[in-house]
């Protein structure tokens, strides 16, 4: 069976995000997810460091202000476990974050790299360099990326 190639990368990932927002509704500001953990975008939870959400949101332009890195970093030290009172309070303040639809196409991009190396690592890299830019490999990124 033929693998169906994209061609370029830029392909594949326009094919990945297209993908994905069929998955994961975009969310402009911060929600919480089925589990309720803080989320925004296309599923980018806010439970890792705030050094590395920090990172990730500066990969897209935002600096995030002190009062916003402390409202994200307390709800990162609880694996991102919010109450919707606490999300609705975040979001109705001047702390709030909005992100435009090209920043969560960005955001997604930016932080796609973790979600392909774990395919990688379950494929071996010889299988998955030869499913580069491929629909199948969006198909097992998305996998990842739910998990």
């Amino acid at each position: 069976m033929a693998l169906t190639t994209l061609h370029t990368t830029a392909n594949y990932e326009g094919e990945l995000i297209a993908f994905i927002e069929k998955n994961e509704a975009f969310h402009s500001k911060v929600y919480l997810d089925s589990k309720g953990v803080a989320t925004i975008g296309y599923g980018y939870a806010l439970n890792g460091t705030i050094a590395t959400i920090s990172a990730d949101f500066a990969k897209i332009g935002i600096v995030l202000s002190p009062s916003q890195r402390k409202s994200l970093d307390d709800w990162a030290k609880n694996n991102g476990i919010a109450s919707q009172s606490e999300i609705d309070t975040f979001n109705a303040s001047t702390n709030a974050i909005t992100l435009t639809q090209t920043q969560g196409d960005n955001l997604l991009l930016a932080i796609k790299g973790q979600y392909e190396d774990i395919v990688k690592k379950k494929l071996g890299t010889e299988l998955y360099n030869a499913m580069a830019n491929t629909k199948e490999l969006i198909v097992l990124v998305d996998m990842a990326y739910k998990k």
